[in-house]
């Protein structure tokens, strides 16, 4: 039987995660969080039997994968942890919070041959997918936008505007040839934010207002013969 590691059991993996895992049959989840109460307590809730409180011991388990939903800060540790044990991994975004690091992981699992996937999940969307369905696009704008939430630079650009920016390389095809920022920040709080992604066969927008009348995030993907727009959430 397929053995894979789950490493951090907070909000995020018990909403997105967790549920799904204990209804999936043929894999023994291995769960680890260094926090014995919660991670008694989510192993009953999810009636998950094997249970570790050291990263050593889950390692020491024989999981082939494992699903890293900790905190950012931790990723750098866990994620060069288990590639040093030739173990893939599945890591929430960002995979880390510096390039260098994030740049040094990738480097270790190429050469190890080993799986070190981000979960972007708007790649794995049926929405988004109809979209990729144009085909040659020469215009892709993609938008996030929040209603009076300003934020800190690094929090704006890691926990929300990554997964825009991810959405466009998915959509655009085409080679970059040029990259152009723009913004508006008072102190370290950002408000908007644009990414132009230029290319000769077309253009690419990446979109964030956080001073907008409303929530919402909406994609256009613009061709020759074809054009989708759809709204994937207002409020």
């Amino acid at each position: 039987m397929l053995k894979l590691g789950v490493i951090g059991l907070g909000d995020i993996a018990q909403k997105a995660y967790l549920p799904i895992y204990s209804s999936m049959e043929g894999i023994e989840f291995h769960l680890f969080t260094p926090n014995q109460d919660k991670c008694a307590a989510i192993g009953a809730k999810y009636r998950f039997q094997h249970l570790h409180t050291d990263l050593s011991s889950l390692i020491k388990s024989g999981v082939k994968g494992a699903f890293v939903h900790s905190s950012t800060e931790t990723h750098e540790d866990i994620v060069e942890e288990l590639l040093k044990n030739d173990i893939h991994v599945f890591v929430d975004k960002p995979i880390t919070s510096h390039f260098d690091s994030t740049k040094r992981l990738v480097e270790l699992a190429e050469r190890k041959k080993l799986i070190l996937l981000a979960g972007f999940n708007r790649r794995y969307s049926p929405v988004y997918n109809r979209l990729k369905e144009v085909e040659n696009p020469n215009m892709v704008i993609v938008q996030k936008n929040r209603k009076a939430l300003p934020g800190e630079i690094r929090t704006f650009i890691f926990d929300d505007f990554i997964h825009v920016v991810d959405t466009v390389r998915y959509l655009f095809p085409h080679p970059i040839e040029k990259l152009t920022v723009t913004g508006s920040k008072r102190d370290n709080i950002l408000s908007h934010v644009v990414v132009q992604f230029i290319s000769s066969r077309g253009t690419a927008l990446a979109i964030m207002n956080r001073e907008n009348g409303t929530n919402e995030e909406k994609a256009e993907v613009m061709g020759h013969l074809k054009k989708e727009q759809p709204i994937i959430f207002q409020n």
